[in-house]
C-alpha cells in the first residue's frame, strides 16, 4: 500500500468524502468586521458571538482606551498584557503606527489574536506572546471560564474568579508566566512607553512583576484596569503613585 502524504489523503477523500467536504467549508470560512477610522481601517476575525460583541462594541464600550491609545505616537512602544483576540493591540499598531508586544496566555484566544494580526498585515509592528504576566517567570496553571476565543475571566495560578472569590473551574491549561522586569532588564524587551494590563482580577500581580520597569522614566502612562472593593488592588494604587505617576480618579472603578 503505498502510504505516501498524497495517495493517503486520495483514500481518505475517497472514504469520508462528505466530513472532507465539511472540513473544507470550514476551513473556507472568513468572516470578519471591519472598523474604520481616521485614516485607517481595521480588520478582526469573528468566529463566534464574543468575538462579533467586542468588535461591534469595543470602540464604545471603552472609550477611554481609544482615547489613550489616540494620543500614542509611531515611536511608542506600548505592551498589551491580556490583550485578547487584540482588539487594542490592532489599534494601536494600525490607527497609531505603535510597538506593540501583545501577552494573550488562554490558547483559543491567542489563536485570534495571532490571527487578527496577520488579517491586518501587522507582523513586523506587532509581536505576539502566548504567556501569562506576573509577579514571577516560570510555569504555571491557568484556569479557564470556557474554551472559546474572545472570552475572559480566566485566572493564574489559583482557581477564583475576578473578584478573588473561589471557583471551581474544570478547564485547566497549563502555562508560562513571565515577570516583565527581568525581561526589559536584560534587554530581551525593550522598555515602553505605554501599558494596559486587564487580566480580570490578578492585576496586582502584574504590577508586582513591573515595578522596576515603573521606576524608569521612559515609561509614560499605564492604564489598567482595578477593583477599588479589593484590598490588593487598593494597594497597586499607592505603588503606581509611588512610582511618580498621577491617579485618575475618574477611571477608578
Amino acid at each position: 500500500m503505498d502510504l505516501s502524504w498524497d495517495a493517503t489523503r486520495r483514500r481518505a477523500k475517497r472514504q469520508h468524502g462528505a466530513l472532507w467536504r465539511r472540513v473544507r467549508h470550514l476551513e473556507d470560512t472568513d468572516l470578519r468586521y471591519v472598523v474604520e477610522g481616521d485614516g485607517f481601517s481595521a480588520e478582526y476575525q469573528i468566529v463566534n458571538e464574543m468575538t462579533l460583541y467586542r468588535a461591534l462594541t469595543f470602540v464604545d464600550v471603552e472609550n477611554d482606551t481609544v482615547r489613550w491609545i489616540g494620543k500614542m505616537a509611531p515611536s511608542d512602544v506600548l505592551f498589551d498584557i491580556g490583550a485578547n483576540v487584540g482588539m487594542y493591540t490592532v489599534l494601536a499598531a494600525k490607527a497609531r503606527g505603535v510597538r506593540v508586544f501583545a501577552f494573550e496566555p488562554e490558547s483559543q484566544s491567542h489563536a485570534f489574536l495571532q490571527r487578527n494580526i496577520r488579517n491586518n498585515g501587522l507582523d513586523e509592528r506587532v509581536t505576539v506572546f502566548c504567556a501569562a504576566v506576573g509577579a514571577r517567570t516560570g510555569l504555571d496553571t491557568m484556569f479557564l471560564s470556557t474554551f472559546k476565543a474572545g472570552y475572559s475571566s480566566h485566572q493564574l495560578g489559583k482557581n477564583v474568579d475576578h473578584h478573588l472569590r473561589a471557583r471551581d473551574r474544570e478547564i485547566r491549561q497549563g502555562i508560562v508566566s513571565l515577570r516583565l522586569d527581568e525581561l526589559v532588564a536584560r534587554g530581551e524587551l525593550p522598555c515602553p512607553q505605554h501599558i494596559k494590563i486587564d487580566v480580570d482580577g490578578f492585576e496586582h500581580r502584574v504590577v508586582e512583576g513591573l515595578t522596576g520597569v515603573l521606576g524608569d522614566a521612559r515609561l509614560r502612562s499605564l492604564l489598567v484596569e482595578l477593583d477599588r472593593a479589593l484590598p490588593e488592588h487598593a494597594a497597586v494604587v499607592d505603588v503606581i503613585q509611588g512610582a511618580g505617576f498621577v491617579f485618575d480618579e475618574v477611571s477608578y472603578r
